[in-house]
């Protein structure tokens, strides 16, 4: 490639990336603005408020003019889905660009557990795999009760730091576990928290632990 074929092909790059940026900074504004529409639409679904106004429709008690699609089976759904995969896909995409151009970056759940599985027994089965995943929970989970039985019960000083490196392998055994039934770390928790702001969706609540479905 000869100079003139190399500058104009890096130019034909920089206006490329160049409207790729422009256009991308203005998604992200767009984006980054409509998170509060979407956790007002979150608080909305996951209290009762949804639930008493679909109610109301199906029993004909709204105008028949009034636009309704909030209160679609599948619609605020599907937006708060839809939202959800699109910033996974943005982390995993930063992600990548991490890896290709060596910067640090935070280790991710899912990091975590690529690596960690490195370190699995290659000569388990897939049954074995899960049972030595959730008896390794138990029994890292042991390992810190342990600690703090002996610091509660028997005058020893809190061991933070050992106790921190058991919650390290407990870490392992959750993304073992995690790994034995197909699923990823970072769905995991993310559906362990729709659970928890379903259950508690203005913060924990004593009355709605006492009373609580599931």
């Amino acid at each position: 490639m000869d100079r003139i074929e190399r500058i104009t092909e890096m130019e034909a790059r920089l206006d490329r990336a160049g409207a790729a940026l422009a256009a991308y900074e203005k998604a992200l504004e767009a984006y980054l603005a409509v998170q509060t529409d979407i956790k007002a639409l979150d608080l909305y679904y996951a209290g009762g408020d949804w639930r008493a106004d679909f109610a109301a429709d199906e029993a004909g008690q709204l105008p028949e003019n009034l636009k309704r699609g909030v209160l679609s089976e599948d619609g605020i759904y599907n937006v708060l889905t839809d939202n959800r995969v699109l910033f996974e896909q943005t982390q995993a995409g930063l992600a990548e660009i991490g890896r290709n151009d060596g910067s640090n970056r935070p280790l991710t759940a899912n990091d975590y557990q690529r690596q960690a599985m490195r370190t699995l027994n290659p000569a388990l089965g897939e049954r074995d795999v899960l049972i030595n995943g959730v008896m390794g929970l138990c029994g890292e989970a042991g390992e810190a009760i342990d600690l703090v039985k002996k610091h509660l019960a028997q005058g020893h000083a809190l061991d933070r730091e050992r106790l921190a490196k058991e919650l390290g392998d407990v870490a392992w055994y959750l993304a073992e576990t995690a790994t034995a039934i197909g699923c990823d770390l970072e769905t995991i928790l993310a559906e362990n928290l729709e659970k928890l702001r379903a259950r508690y969706p203005d913060g924990f609540d004593a009355e709605r632990s006492v009373h609580r479905e599931g």
